[in-house]
């Protein structure tokens, strides 16, 4: 590999905006093996030269740093977003710091410019990888083999199949790469199960090899006696039949949606009309039948499981026809207690969002967690709160002033850990519409309030971008209200001001 003389991000530092003159730069420099091998065990005793191109070091605040792996090794199959496709699968070694970034980075991750800067010149944001982040890392490519391609050869009459193997030692001007003391591991896996592991001499650098009958997914490893591992490459299927389905525009249509209120206008949009034109197929499908049937029975089997682990909840679901009052009861505890359990396991953080969440659910949901370090946050709306409640005949309070006055009831007896409720803005249509349960990092969007969970079929849903919603229902709490603040206006049938 010729690697290039240098590069730069720019001719001078770029200035972060709203910084007190902070700056980025990017530079790479080309400096000998030994050099960098030097420089690289410097790093680890934390004196990190950011100029190792001058006489005069430059160093930066000194970082305890732990290696992975121990010195001598290196790992593969490692995913980091600096590995370039030139890299060839290369091994890696990493410095590891002890101790989080500093303030001032921290800050710079918060700067929209600053990152779309960096993924501009670096090609990634380094913010999006925490394990990179402020470490040092060493990559080797692989010293004996720039390549090497195993792919299917002939198809023979007794249903067996070869499989063609090519290395590529690594050569320059000066020499060919020894591969003496190299063994190449080639192994198949069939249906999930492993079949056969080969080792292989490098040399020749070209064979065949056959095998009983149609490949499976090959996959191999580089073993060399003085360097240890140095490629591993995962057995992977092998791409046998293409289906191509084309389709042929006709012409557009005009989509015209009706009004749905003052706020809701009229409007229309235009959609493409498409119709078949041809389906090929290319290649042949594996003929194999154990083989074929016994993956497709795999495969129904991962997708059984992969629903049964899927983060959500159907509550109330009833078997077709009338139900029971039996069922009904026996649905409303499943989702109770489903919702329960999320509720239990909560240690730092337990939040509940929902514009009717009233008296009975807070004593009914929102005291059942035990951990005395977690105290309960509860953003309701105002319609709920307006909403009369009571048991003796002939007399009733609005929900809002009664939830009130059992907070006050329960600050005797729970003290600091008593739930903080607050009403969000927007009066008869508060800012959010959905349910939201925030346990800890998750958070879980409910269908039904939590006030009928299990009445009816729904489902609670834990979201795969949490962080986003939490800021979310983080800035409407900042300009929510307590809820003691606005009981006179609850009593008098007001929204907030």
């Amino acid at each position: 590999m010729t690697p290039p003389a240098g590069w730069f991000a720019g001719t001078k530092p770029w200035p972060v905006p709203r910084t007190a003159n902070w700056s980025c730069g990017f530079s790479a420099t080309k400096v000998s093996t030994a050099d960098a091998v030097r420089w690289y065990l410097e790093a680890s005793a934390g004196l990190v030269n950011i100029a190792p191109a001058v006489s005069k070091r430059v160093l930066v605040q000194p970082v305890q740093f732990e290696a992975e792996p121990a010195f001598g090794r290196f790992a593969l199959g490692v995913e980091a977003p600096f590995l370039l496709p030139w890299h060839d699968g290369p091994r890696v070694h990493r410095l590891v710091p002890l101790q989080g970034p500093p303030r001032a980075v921290r800050v710079l991750s918060r700067c929209p410019e600053a990152r779309e800067w960096m993924g501009e010149h670096l090609g990634f944001d380094p913010f999006m990888f925490d394990e990179w982040l402020g470490s040092v890392a060493m990559i080797a490519p692989d010293p004996l083999c720039c390549a090497i391609e195993t792919y299917p050869g002939q198809r023979e009459a007794d249903g067996g199949e070869t499989l063609r193997i090519r290395v590529t030692p690594r050569r320059n001007a000066g020499r060919t790469a020894d591969l003496s003391t190299a063994t190449l591991l080639v192994g198949e896996r069939r249906s999930g199960a492993w079949t056969s592991v080969m080792p292989l001499p490098l040399e020749p650098t070209r064979r065949t090899i056959a095998f009983p009958q149609m490949l499976g997914e090959i996959g191999h490893a580089l073993v060399c006696t003085q360097r240890g591992l140095l490629r591993l490459v995962e057995p992977h299927q092998w791409l046998r039949q293409v289906n191509l389905h084309l389709l042929m525009g006709v012409g557009r249509a005009t989509i015209e949606v009706p009004s749905g209120g003052r706020r809701k206008q009229a409007h229309d949009y235009e959609v493409s009309l498409r119709t078949n034109a041809t389906k090929s197929v290319v290649g042949e499908a594996m003929h194999e039948g154990a083989a074929a049937r016994l993956d497709r029975l795999i495969g129904r089997r991962k997708s059984r499981e992969k629903r049964g682990r899927a983060p959500q909840h159907v509550f109330g679901r009833h078997s077709g026809g009338v139900t029971s009052g039996a069922d009904s009861k026996a649905a409303r505890d499943l989702a109770h207690e489903f919702v329960l359990g999320l509720i239990r396991r909560a240690s730092r953080r337990l939040i509940f969002v929902d514009p009717y969440f009233g008296r009975r659910e807070l004593r009914d949901l929102a005291l059942r967690n035990e951990n005395p370090a977690v105290k309960p946050h509860i953003l309701t709306g105002q319609p709920g709160l307006r909403a009369n409640v009571g048991d003796a005949p002939g007399f009733q309070v609005q929900s809002g002033l009664a939830l009130v006055s059992d907070l006050v009831v329960l600050k005797e007896q729970y003290g600091s850990r008593t739930p903080v409720v607050r009403v969000m803005p927007g009066g008869d249509t508060p800012d959010i519409h959905d349910r939201f349960l925030i346990v800890d990092d998750e958070v879980w969007h409910c269908g039904p309030s939590f006030n009928e969970i299990g009445e009816r079929t729904g489902v609670i849903v834990r979201l795969p971008n949490p962080l986003e919603i939490r800021r979310a229902v983080s800035r409407v709490w900042a300009r929510s209200q307590s809820i003691e603040d606005l009981a006179p206006q609850i009593g008098n049938g007001q929204g907030p001001v």
